[in-house]
Order: C-alpha cells, then structure tokens, then sequence
C-alpha cells in the first residue's frame, strides 16, 4: 500500500513538472515589438559583409564569438521563447538552439569548452529554483548539451562571470564573489573582496565595486587600482586591459590599460556598445563627434577598428540609415570578433550583421 501510494506521488511530481514547462511556453514567450529600421551596410576596401540573420536579443553580452561559432541569447523568432543559439561563423547558419525557460538571460562568457548563460532570480527556470536565486548554466559549446547548472544564493542576477583556469568566477548581487568548479558547478568558495577576473605569474586582477584593483599574487599589496565602471567586463590581454563599454541608455567610454602599471594608454568616448578584441584590434560602435545624445536616438554611428597598442583608428565603416534607436524599447547593441570576423548586433533593425575585416586593403 505504500509503495503503491509512493508511486502514484512520484507519478504526480513528475506529470506537475512536465505540466510546469508546457505551461511556462506561454508565460514565458517573449514579445519583442516590431524592428523600427532596417540598415544596410556601407562596404568598403576593409569591410566585406558575409551574412545577415534576423534576431531578436536585449542584454549587454548577447553575442558572443568563439570556436568560429557565434553563440547568442535571444529568440529567432517575435515572438519567442529565449534561447541560447549556435550559427556558424562564415555562414550565419542555425546550429542548435537550446531553449531556457525564461524571459530573460545574459550571455556570460566561452571557451573552447563551455558557454555560460545566467538567469536572474525571479526568472524561474524550475519548480525547484527559489525566487530570488540567480542561476548559472553550463552549455557545452560544440553540441549544446546542457552539462551543469547551478543555484547562486543570496544574489539576483549574475552580471559578470571570467573563466580563469579550472574555475568560473562570477560576480552576484551587493558585490558578492562566488568561484565555481568548472567542469561541475559546485561553489567552491565565496567572497566579498573582489571578483578574480585574470592572473599571470606575480599579479591577480580583481574587479571592485568601483574599479579595477591589481594585486600582487605573494604579499597581498595593492599594487595599482583604477577607477570606473567594470560593466561591461573588461577584456584582459597579454600587455593591456581594455575596460568600458556602453550600459543601458548611457554613453560609454573605451579606455586602454597596461596590466603592469595601471597607466591609461588611451581612451575613446561616446561609446554605444560594449567592446570586441581580436589579437591586435578593438571593435566598438560609436556615435560621431558633432552628433548629439538625446537618450532616445543618436546620429551618424560608425564601428570603429582601433589598433590596441596605439590606440589609433585603423578602420571604420557606417550604416544606412547612420542613426541609432534606444528608447524605451531598451535596444542595445552588440559587437563580437573571433580573428578576422566582426558580427555586430543593431538591435533597432533586428538584424545580426557578419562583416570580414582586412585591415591591410
């Protein structure tokens, strides 16, 4: 008699959960609005355009380029459920999707091996994840099989996550620091003293609240700090850091850092997007010189292609039409790079554009 009841409560777990994501299909279908323009790209000798895809994303990290793949978080359809989707790099060829049972995501960072994607509390993703639990999923980034996910307690949204050697280290709420297994999930450790974003034989880099802190790996001493915003996340190469980028209806700045003395090597304002690096070059959208912020639209955009170590302009290319929309639509744009490809999200015309770029022509 027991068993028997047993079962019949595990059969009415499993048919509530099975129930729970049909029903969430609905609930969860997010509804874009309609595209307010269409660009067209100004080629010219350095930009050849290869593939445009019609997307729909809304998040500072939406695309993300690595493994000549393009991940992103976003629907292909309005409206649709919110996914993480797999094109192809040369192509723009859909080559998986995976849905996420929820209305919202961020794109946190990849590897050779895993995609990262995060889901604010409140966002429910099962009956069994509490409502003010932020979660990490682990996707692996060849076929899109879901390896591990993972509840982040006492935090709301995850907005920040690096991976540094065999750990991911993610930045939470109230500027909470939690360092997760890589290959399991599992939170190993969690701190408030700053987020471990990149290290190199006699220096860790952590980000701050209010900046960027290097730190000598044996003592301890805060060796240099630089003040600003770490949002979107700065991007650590083997000489400089690039920090800055766009923020939700704000203009940005892009600034060039060496990782040995903090100095700033060079900076670029009225950023609209966050910021792409290759091996040698700096992607970013910008919005031209005379033109004038209104936080609702903004005229004569350009990408931009800045040399990393100079901080000179190596290239640009403009769009038709050359102006931008915000709003309250909360469009913000994209940009990702993986060798010579730059793909670059207008989020007002839907439209995620793949450009080969010969710096030489």
């Amino acid at each position: 008699m027991i068993g028997f009841l047993l079962s019949g409560i595990v059969v009415t777990l499993i048919g509530a959960y099975f129930l729970f994501q049909y029903l969430k299909k609905d609930f969860l279908t997010v509804d874009w609005g309609p595209a307010r323009q269409h660009h067209a790209v100004s080629q010219n000798n350095h930009f050849k355009e290869l593939w445009e895809q019609r997307i729909f994303a809304d998040c500072m990290t939406c695309v993300i380029a690595a493994n000549d793949r393009v991940y992103f978080v976003g629907t292909l359809q309005n409206p649709g459920l919110m996914s993480l989707t797999q094109l192809d790099l040369l192509t723009g060829e859909v080559q998986w999707q995976k849905t996420l049972f929820s209305d919202s995501a961020a794109l946190l960072t990849a590897n050779s091996q895993y995609v990262l994607v995060s889901i604010p509390g409140g966002k429910v993703a099962s009956p069994f994840q509490s409502w003010d639990t932020a979660q990490i999923m682990a996707y692996d980034s060849i076929t899109g099989d879901q390896v591990w996910s993972e509840q982040i307690p006492g935090t709301r949204g995850i907005s920040t996550a690096y991976i540094v050697d065999e750990s991911v280290y993610a930045l939470g709420g109230y500027d909470k620091a939690f360092q997760l297994a890589i290959d399991t999930g599992q939170i190993l450790n969690e701190t408030r003293l700053g987020l471990l974003a990149s290290h190199d034989e006699q220096t860790d880099y952590f980000l701050e609240f209010e900046g960027l802190r290097a730190v000598n790996t044996k003592t301890g001493e805060s060796l240099w700090f630089h003040k600003g915003s770490v949002y979107p996340p700065p991007q650590f190469l083997e000489e400089i850091i690039i920090a800055g980028g766009s923020t939700l209806n704000r203009l940005g700045n892009v600034t060039a850092l060496s990782r040995r003395s903090g100095d700033v090597l060079w900076k670029y304002e009225n950023v609209i997007s966050n910021v792409a690096v290759n091996d040698s070059a700096v992607f970013f959208l910008r919005m031209g010189e005379n033109a004038v912020w209104d936080g609702e639209s903004v005229s004569d955009v350009q990408l931009l292609v800045v040399n990393m170590q100079a901080g000179t302009i190596i290239a640009s290319i403009t769009f038709d039409p050359p102006n931008l929309t915000f709003g309250s639509r909360r469009f913000r744009y994209n940009v990702a790079v993986h060798d010579d490809i730059v793909s670059v999200y207008l989020a007002d015309g839907r439209q995620l554009v793949a450009l080969r770029f010969s710096p030489d022509k």
